[in-house]
């Protein structure tokens, strides 16, 4: 696991705590207990069948009794994906342009973390939003089940955005007041459950 974790470094720090949270849950799994427990199993079942032999005739029923035991001890893990993505737009109000820079999600469970970039360039100073696709579908029942932020790095003075769920679309939305009309690069982070 710990070769794996270092492929990903550039992950922001809460991709990283759940990543390693996956390891702590790992790290309680003795698999070699687990492959030692299935074979006496098997070998005990083996053993009561009408030709009793004391060993495996074959290595592939050894084989095919240790994978059983050790996807039985697996199935209790959550679920852990991860993945890039380029979000796309599902509606926006008052831009003129919107380019993704792309995205990363890790999922672990039911938790879905994301983070990435976007240029955004509004039509006038005042209210604009932008409806954008997430990396897992979910099904919200409010807006506060997707929550994150966003800061314009180009913005003078720099603005910050709310980041939250779009129950009518199930998608993120991203809300704030523009005070330029120059293209802005902006940062998001958010975190959702899958309902």
């Amino acid at each position: 696991m710990q070769r794996f974790l270092s492929t990903y470094e550039g992950m922001d720090d809460q991709a990283r705590i759940q990543f390693q949270r996956l390891e702590e849950i790992l790290a309680g799994f003795d698999f070699e207990e687990i492959a030692s427990d299935a074979a006496d199993t098997a070998v005990t079942a083996h053993e009561g069948e009408s030709d009793p032999h004391p060993t495996y005739t074959t290595a592939a029923e050894l084989s095919a009794a240790i994978s059983a035991a050790i996807a039985t001890a697996l199935a209790g893990l959550p679920t852990l994906s991860y993945g890039t993505y380029t979000p796309t737009t599902v509606s926006s109000s008052n831009l003129d342009s919107i380019t993704y820079l792309g995205a990363q999600w890790l999922r672990v469970g039911n938790t879905v973390t994301f983070s990435g970039g976007v240029v955004l360039n509004a039509t006038a100073g005042g209210a604009t939003s932008l409806l954008f696709s997430l990396p897992v579908a979910s099904n919200f029942g409010g807006g506060q089940h997707l929550l994150g932020g966003q800061a314009a790095d180009a913005e003078s003075p720099v603005n910050a955005a709310r980041l939250d769920a779009s129950t009518a679309s199930n998608c993120a939305r991203l809300s704030y007041t523009a005070v330029s009309t120059a293209d802005n690069t902006w940062t998001f982070h958010g975190t959702y459950r899958v309902v």
